[in-house]
């Protein structure tokens, strides 16, 4: 992480959403795109495919590195909106830029 932090000023957004709608998700893209379960060894996919079963949802584990970081909830609309999220990052780059 320090390499990048020399290049650029990453900033970490997290999607929340409760464990069965992140599950009932991840089945939709990966049934809409087969190269998905290729790519990303989705063993969700694979389960349903044979079963018919979603399988048992897991909590999501955020990444936890020293950088800006934002939560949205995804429930319905994004929560904040885009615009706050665009916002948001644009002013904490202005600050990390000036502080430089």
């Amino acid at each position: 992480m320090p390499q990048i932090l020399e290049l650029s000023y990453p900033y970490i957004i997290v999607c929340s959403v409760d464990v069965e709608t992140a599950a009932q998700r991840h089945l939709q893209r990966g049934l809409a795109n087969p190269r998905r379960e290729f790519y990303h060894e989705d063993k969700r996919v694979s389960l349903y495919r044979a079963t018919g079963e979603i399988g048992t949802p897991q909590p999501y584990v955020a990444p936890n590195f020293d950088v800006p970081t934002l939560y949205v909830l995804t429930e319905s609309d994004y929560s904040p909106n885009l615009d706050e999220i665009a916002h948001q990052i644009q002013s904490q780059n202005a600050q990390q830029i000036r502080s430089n």
